[in-house]
């Protein structure tokens, strides 16, 4: 699985983190930050639902 984020949409809420702490973060900015594109194995259900939490649509998987 490959994804992406957009720090324009993201409004710092957290969830990404908070589902998916090896694959995201939240800065100094309260934005979030993608620590690796590419996830695989049981990391891709946290990501998943990472990307379903987020209130503001930041988070994308890319086509494969």
């Amino acid at each position: 699985m490959r994804i992406a984020v957009s720090r324009e949409r993201c409004k710092g809420h957290g969830q990404c983190e908070l589902f998916a702490p090896d694959v995201f973060e939240v800065d100094d900015e309260a934005l979030v930050v993608l620590k690796t594109p590419e996830v695989t194995g049981s990391g891709e259900k946290d990501v998943r639902e990472a990307l379903l939490h987020c209130p503001e649509a930041a988070i994308f998987e890319e086509p494969a």
